[in-house]
């Protein structure tokens, strides 16, 4: 019962709370809330229309972008496993001149920049 009477009386806080809100001296708000928000409405939906046309065409160019990149990786894969391939096999060899110079310098007495002493 104590249950039923809250509800009751949350519904006529309710009900007086919009007779209030649309009552007579209050209508000429209303009015101009109901005409910025129907403005607001219409501005900015041209406003969300560009923007998701914006969104739509990068989306389809993106997707041409990444079909087109699948493709050419595709096409050359064997290619650039063997560019990496021998990059790395060319990275290898630096290396070990790189150490060379490094056992020479410090035979004869050097030491480069890049050794910390």
């Amino acid at each position: 019962m104590q249950r039923a009477g809250g509800v009751a009386d949350a519904t006529r806080t309710v009900v007086a709370h919009a007779d209030a809100f649309v009552a007579p001296a209050n209508r000429e708000r209303v009015e101009k809330i109901l005409a910025t928000l129907d403005q607001v409405t219409r501005e900015g939906g041209d406003a969300v229309r560009q923007a998701l046309g914006h969104v739509g065409a990068a989306t389809r160019r993106l997707d041409a972008t990444v079909g087109t990149v699948q493709d050419v990786v595709a096409e050359n894969r064997a290619d650039l496993r063997e560019s990496v391939r021998i990059l790395r096999t060319d990275l290898e060899h630096v290396g070990g001149l790189f150490a060379e110079v490094e056992h020479t310098l410090e035979r004869s007495g050097q030491s480069p920049a890049w050794i910390k002493s």
